[in-house]
């Protein structure tokens, strides 16, 4: 069939979810204001007129949240990989990222990239896990991505035998910083103790005006630290992590 936007101003507007395009299916617009928003992304705009996405050997899918976001008209759609998901979840374990996942369904499937990311833009592949390739049974997956420090985005990329792909959500998994941070002062030095082990910390020392008067970073792991110091008076001590969680505590040095 035919989705068809007439009229000026004409809109489909979806918080969230994707659009199929089965074959011998189109979408059509006539105006420039005409649009398709799917979790605030115009996918498909009226741009120029006339304008058409169509399908035509292949079901095309338009996503709201995924690589594809920006598909706009006359453009070749993605293929949908017959691979139905039925969960996906990641979870931190200590210094590690639990990641798991099941399908209902796969025909021609190869395997899944575990992609991870900490900007939400640049993501890299951490590692895969070989597909069923061919089931009609849920199949349990599981990978664990080593050594994950800091908030990081997880998601799944489904690869089929032919090289064609497709994303799955993306998953959130904070930090291993708990934010408990114990600092204690003395003989002039301070005394730092994290709750978890730390990779990047940052310690801060201020005046009560703001001013920095001393800061030292630890680049590997630490779950405490002596740091001398030769300021006298009131300060203030903040911490920080690669996870950007802030622990500030006021001292007498």
């Amino acid at each position: 069939g035919t989705l068809s936007l007439n009229g000026g101003g004409g809109k489909l507007v979806l918080t969230d979810g994707q659009i199929y395009v089965t074959p011998g299916g189109k979408i059509t617009t006539n105006n420039n204001s005409q649009i398709i928003s799917i979790g605030g992304k115009t996918i498909v705009n009226g741009t120029g007129g006339n304008s058409t996405i169509q399908a035509t050997n292949a079901t095309g899918v338009l996503f709201g949240s995924s690589a594809q976001d920006g598909l706009v008209q006359n453009s070749t759609l993605p293929v949908a990989l017959p691979v139905k998901f039925i969960n996906f979840n990641a979870s931190r374990q200590g210094k590690d990222v639990q990641v798991q996942w099941a399908t209902a369904s796969e025909e021609n499937s190869d395997r899944f990239d575990v992609e991870t990311s900490t900007d939400g833009r640049n993501w890299a592949t951490n590692g895969s896990v070989a597909a069923a390739g061919n089931s009609n049974s849920v199949i349990n997956y599981n990978y664990t991505a080593r050594s994950i420090a800091g908030t990081v985005q997880v998601r799944i990329r489904q690869v089929d035998i032919d090289g064609k792909y497709t994303y799955t959500d993306i998953r959130t998994v904070k930090g291993d910083f708990d934010g408990s941070v114990k600092v204690t002062a003395g003989s002039g030095r301070l005394n730092i103790q994290f709750g978890t082990e730390v990779k990047g910390a940052t310690v801060r020392i201020m005046n009560l005006n703001g001013q920095v008067l001393q800061e030292q970073k630890f680049t590997s792991a630490v779950g405490q630290v002596t740091i001398p110091t030769n300021y006298k008076g009131i300060c203030v001590v903040s911490v920080l992590s690669e996870t950007e969680q802030v622990a500030t505590q006021k001292v007498i040095l």
